[in-house]
């Protein structure tokens, strides 16, 4: 008898073992469609399954190569959606077969960050630039509004003193 390391049930080792391998079997097929449907959750499931198969029994080979190969998967899912941070959190550093995806990951994350800054410099400048326009502007628009507003001002005052000087230079 073995306790079971899921339920902590006694069950004799034979039956743990068959539980394993069923349960990886079970996580080979959710595999098999997260490989056709390319969706992040059936690839998790896959992976969560496949774990849970070593959790009973950590000698199956095939549930542990299963691990590995749908944390890949799913790595290799994530670089193509440029989804480089759940990538790099799935891919296993110390498994040499996802060495290639783990740099392509950190190669497309690098990219995008600096694509961002990028931007993000780009628009402050742009933003700083149309501040600077603005105000300008306004300043332009206070300064004329000042001389035509002097220029009615000594329009209305000579006009105010032109009739005067007529009516005296006709009596």
């Amino acid at each position: 008898m073995a306790k079971c390391p899921i339920c902590q049930r006694d069950l004799p080792e034979a039956d743990i073992i068959v539980a394993s391998r069923e349960t990886s079997d079970r996580a080979g097929a959710l595999f098999t469609l997260a490989k056709k449907t390319d969706a992040y959750a059936d690839y998790l499931r896959a992976v969560s399954t496949f774990e849970q198969a070593c959790r009973l029994w950590r000698d199956n080979v095939e549930a542990n190569a299963g691990v590995s190969q749908a944390k890949l998967a799913l790595a290799q899912a994530c670089l193509l959606h440029c989804d480089f941070e759940l990538g790099l959190a799935t891919a296993d550093p110390d498994n040499q077969a996802h060495f290639d995806v783990i740099r392509k990951l950190q190669a497309g994350k690098a990219d995008r960050d600096f694509c961002v800054r990028r931007a993000f410099a780009r628009n402050k400048a742009l933003l700083v630039a149309l501040v600077v326009g603005l105000v300008v502007s306004i300043a332009f628009a206070g300064y004329s509004f000042r001389k035509m507003r002097d220029l009615d001002h000594k329009a209305a005052a000579h006009s105010l003193h032109e009739p005067a000087s007529r009516h005296s230079s006709s009596h």
